[in-house]
């Protein structure tokens, strides 16, 4: 009964570990996220001066109403890049906790077109399982900043 440390029992099978699950480790990231679709340092930059005052639950954002505006932000939606954002997001104020758990505010979504002058929050509010809107809201880089130049509804329940 007193078997080795080492007999048969014991060998453990050769394995692989999947090089996410390594990076994971290693503290390279999410693991579940492809690095492309990560923010940069520079789009987490901007993402949070972007969200500063800005709230998409309901009676926070004026959607425009002029038909004609709207589409022309519909259109600019297709130019640009877009990431899904982090649940916790890293800003020089502290952490702002943009998709929280359950029914509430949140934001999701962070587009940049290709020269960096114009970017895009998307989110929304889901109050109850159907109870809820959301949109995009656009904003332009101007030479002391960004400023913003329209949100569109996209959804709502």
């Amino acid at each position: 009964m007193a078997e080795s440390l080492r007999g048969p029992a014991f060998r453990v099978p050769a394995f692989t570990v999947p090089a996410a699950l390594l990076a994971l480790a290693a503290g390279g990231g999410c693991a579940t996220l492809p690095a492309a679709q990560r923010l940069t340092p520079a789009e987490r930059g901007i993402a949070c001066v972007l969200m500063r005052g800005l709230s998409m639950g309901a009676g926070g954002v004026s959607w425009e109403q002029d038909r004609e505006a709207a589409a022309r932000l519909s259109q600019l939606r297709e130019t640009l890049v877009w990431k899904p954002l982090p649940a916790v997001l890293h800003c020089p104020g502290g952490r702002r906790h943009v998709r929280p758990r359950g029914f509430a505010d949140f934001l999701d979504g962070f587009g940049l077109s290709a020269d960096g002058r114009r970017a895009a929050i998307s989110g929304g509010f889901q109050y109850a399982p159907l109870m809820g809107g959301g949109g995009d809201c656009y904003f332009e880089r101007t030479g002391s900043g960004w400023r913003r130049i329209g949100c569109i509804e996209t959804w709502a329940s």
